[in-house]
């Protein structure tokens, strides 16, 4: 049984799904620093998903979420609209829709 349950929390590590806000939102993914981003963008607010194993630091996931965005978007993030950890992080862009 601890075998079935260790197999379970493993495979739904590896799903990302947004936020109810993004859903239907999906840009695509970008790769970006040795990191693989989901990123969703709704008008000008983006939610970014590290996929992937490992816990790499916060700062090198927050710069490469920033990346992944301006791949994903063309746009630049909004200075301190950044929030978010290791797996999730939510921003603004500025950028006409």
């Amino acid at each position: 049984m601890h075998r079935f349950a260790a197999l379970a929390a493993l495979a739904l590590a590896g799903c990302s799904a947004p936020s109810p806000y993004f859903h239907g939102a999906r840009i695509g993914v970008v790769e970006t620093g040795g990191m693989r981003f989901t990123v969703y963008r709704r008008a000008d607010e983006v939610e970014v998903h590290r996929r992937g194993g490992g816990i790499p630091r916060e700062r090198d996931v927050l710069l490469g979420a920033i990346r992944a965005i301006e791949i994903a978007t063309g746009c630049p993030v909004r200075p301190r609209s950044m929030k978010g950890d290791q797996g999730v992080v939510t921003a603004e862009i500025d950028c006409p829709v």
